[in-house]
Formats: structure tokens, sequence, C-alpha cells
């Protein structure tokens, strides 16, 4: 059996932490970008002319801060795994290996025991 490393475990966790933090963090902005109201969101005036412009400047804006959202949680997800994959390489856990075929079962054949 492995002995624990726990200097391993802290980073593990460290690591999984932030990767969590940063989610909340995209949960949040995003909950905010999503709860404006689409004419402050668009940087329209209430009565005023829509001005082409700018509207299509504010679209462009708002598109650009959802896709920096998605790529914020792709990345929180990924810091995230990789805490979760050090945490278990530092308790001597490192996972299972897959076959080509995604079933878990190793593609190696067994070991006999005879002679």
């Amino acid at each position: 059996m492995q002995q624990r490393d726990p200097i391993g475990l802290l980073v593990g966790i460290i690591v999984f932490l932030g990767g969590v933090g940063l989610l909340l963090l995209t949960f949040k902005q995003a909950s905010e970008l999503f709860l404006a109201p689409p004419s402050q969101a668009l940087g329209l005036k209430e009565g005023a002319a829509i001005d082409m412009n700018s509207a299509g400047q504010s679209v462009v804006a708002l598109v650009f801060r959802v896709s920096m959202l998605l790529l914020m949680c792709i990345v929180g997800s990924v810091i995230s795994n990789r805490g979760i994959r050090l945490y278990q390489a530092a308790i001597g856990e490192p996972g299972k290996k897959k076959d080509r075929k995604g079933t878990g079962q190793s593609a190696e054949p067994a070991e006999s025991t005879e002679p």
C-alpha cells in the first residue's frame, strides 16, 4: 500500500477549490449578465431613436461576454478536474485505465497464475 502524500493532498484540494471558485465567479457574472434588462444590456435609451451603430457594438460586446463566460466555465471545470486527479494521485488511487472502447477494463490480458 502506498503512503499518502500530505503536500499532494493539500495541493489537490487547493487546485480543486480554485476551480470551484472560478466556476462560482462565472455563475455570478452570468446571473448578473442575464438578469439585466435587454435595453440596459444593449445600451438603448428609453424614448430615444435607436442608433444602429451603438446597438451593433453592444451586441458584439454581449456576444463577447457570453463567449468569455463559456470559456471561464470550461477552464474552471478543467482546473477542478485537475485538482481531483492530483488528490487521487496523492492518496494512491490514480483511477482506472480505460481501453479504447471506454469500458474501464484494461486492454491488456490478465496475468495467469499457471507455471
